[in-house]
């Protein structure tokens, strides 16, 4: 079977409290065991390197969007679990862009 998975950063990322928050509701989702491993990544969106998470979409769906992590984001990348298959930006308004197979 496989995952899609979401790259998203988080809103305010060079807060540190901001961050550490976020931090903390993922580890404590992970402790009861509602999510999966998420990963830290270095992203870059126009330009410029930032924090980023990479996790299950449907964990990001249920736990992290539409909550105050990533509410100023402007879109997310979402990956195929099969890398055959087109990555694509997901937008708020529902919107998608498809970008092509992850390389």
């Amino acid at each position: 079977m496989h995952t899609e998975k979401v790259i998203f950063a988080i809103d305010n990322n060079t807060d540190v409290h901001a961050v550490a928050k976020f931090l903390r509701h993922v580890n404590t989702l992970r402790a009861v065991n509602k999510i999966r491993p998420v990963t830290m990544c270095i992203g870059n969106w126009k330009g410029i390197l930032e924090a980023s998470y990479m996790m299950d979409l449907a964990d990001y769906d249920k736990y992290i969007s539409g909550r105050d992590w990533a509410d100023g984001q402007e879109c997310v990348l979402v990956v195929s679990g099969d890398t055959r298959q087109p990555c694509y930006l997901r937008f708020p308004d529902g919107t998608h862009t498809a970008l092509g197979p992850m390389v």
